[in-house]
């Protein structure tokens, strides 16, 4: 039933008019909402479905597979039957929903940070199903994490890092570290630093800064390539409860692994793969060198001192000019 009430103006002449217009505008929108209640029209009738999408996307060209997805379209489809074999699909499988469109809207969705309703256009599904479908693929990627999230094998140094002098030294100190190994303070630290006719060390100091810097770089580089292949990780993430958003970062870091692991030329990794490649600082990230004091007072850090010192003598002494970073 409706039930439309109009308004007196109480003498107000130049009111009458609007007032009637906002009345018949209240009307027309209770008519409107109870017509679309009695037809049940469809929200996403879209004819161009996920699923078409994804095909489309299959037959066409590479780049634009990779674009969209984030990984090589043969990692896909290795990666799909992966994710089968967990079980976790086909536990909470309930809706016609294929593997390959579970896969791509947990790749969509996470990898381009996109808000549910926007994936839910993309692929023409509600957002319960959208979300329902993040959750079923974040739970067998973590059924994945044990083979693909594994701590290496310290016992074993491979050759080319053995017989190389400029990580020996390193490599034997860390064993009896009891903290964060820091840089010298007030000395050039970072890449960028190191370049030009001044790029050749000219202390014991600033040679331990140049290799810290070095093995800093690649820690930035791997989180950097992260980043670049899942946006979600660079910021907040307002869809999820706290636990799912742990479980997303291990997922992430499952299917880095994963392309790792079997992709023979992946384009973000080689984006990354050079040495002088400094990852562009994000925002609300600090730029500047690190500064950090230490409190020779405390016994620790005092041996922590000490140790460092032994190494960059090490260094120094089994140093070979000129050198690459």
């Amino acid at each position: 039933m409706i039930v439309v009430i109009f308004t007196r103006s109480y003498n107000k002449k130049d009111y009458k008019r609007y007032t009637c217009d906002l009345s018949f505008i209240h009307l027309y929108n209770l008519a409107s909402r109870s017509f679309s209640n009695m037809m049940k029209t469809p929200f996403r009738d879209s004819r161009f479905k996920g699923a078409d999408w994804l095909n489309e996307l299959f037959l066409g060209h590479h780049q634009r597979f990779y674009d969209a997805l984030g990984v090589e379209k043969r990692i896909f489809f290795l990666l799909c039957q992966k994710i089968i074999e967990t079980g976790a699909y086909v536990e909470h499988q309930r809706t016609k929903v294929s593997i390959e469109e579970s896969l791509g809207i947990f790749l969509h969705t996470i990898g381009m940070h996109e808000r549910h309703r926007n994936a839910a256009e993309r692929f023409q599904r509600s957002p319960e199903t959208i979300s329902r479908h993040v959750h079923i693929v974040v739970e067998a990627l973590c059924r994945m994490a044990p083979d693909y999230i594994t701590p290496p094998d310290f016992t074993n140094v491979p050759d080319f890092i053995k017989n190389n002098n400029k990580a020996v030294p390193i490599l034997q100190g860390f064993p009896i570290l009891k903290g964060f190994l820091s840089p010298y303070r007030g000395e050039r630290y970072h890449i960028p630093e190191w370049v030009g006719a001044n790029r050749n060390p000219s202390s014991m100091k600033e040679l331990f800064n140049r290799r810290h810097a070095t093995v800093r770089n690649v820690i930035e580089r791997c989180f950097g390539s992260l980043k670049q292949r899942f946006a979600i990780i660079k910021g907040l993430m307002p869809n999820y409860k706290l636990p799912t958003q742990a479980d997303i970062v291990i997922a992430c870091c499952v299917v880095h692994n994963f392309v790792r692991k079997h992709s023979a030329f992946d384009e973000i990794f080689e984006s990354v793969a050079d040495p002088d490649y400094v990852p562009p600082p994000e925002e609300g990230t600090s730029t500047q060198p690190l500064r950090r004091q230490m409190n020779h007072t405390d016994e620790g850090l005092m041996e922590q001192s000490v140790l460092r010192d032994s190494i960059a003598a090490s260094l120094w002494e089994s140093r070979h000019f000129p050198e690459t970073i």
